[in-house]
């Protein structure tokens, strides 16, 4: 099940408030704007409490990445989302979820 395997990652995966630390620091002017339907990486970022569970933490790193690559300092996420996060994942139904997230990020706007 996808929780699971992904819950084995959660503990080993940078944790979540600094994160939130890093992209602060890296991109501060993301949090002086209202999030909108086309940055809710925004939002995602702006509320480290609301990860729950796995899922939720693909979804910020995500989040992260996507806030910081083109930045001088960009977070180590993207080393997580690929290695770490998508080898969990070995069937359609696993999958899913996580490709419904990226096919979001396609849609926020920088």
């Amino acid at each position: 099940m996808l929780k699971d395997k992904l819950s084995e990652f959660l503990g080993k995966g940078i944790p979540i408030p600094t994160l939130y630390e890093l992209v602060k620091n890296t991109s501060p002017f993301l949090f002086t704007k209202a999030p909108e339907a086309s940055t809710r990486f925004i939002a995602i970022l702006s509320n480290p409490e609301s990860v729950k569970d796995a899922l939720g933490y693909f979804e910020y790193c995500v989040a992260a990445h996507f806030a910081t690559v083109g930045t001088f300092v960009p977070t180590d996420v993207d080393l997580a989302i690929r290695l770490k996060l998508w080898q969990k994942i070995s069937t359609p139904e696993e999958f899913q979820p996580m490709w419904n997230l990226v096919q979001e990020f396609d849609r926020w706007d920088e």
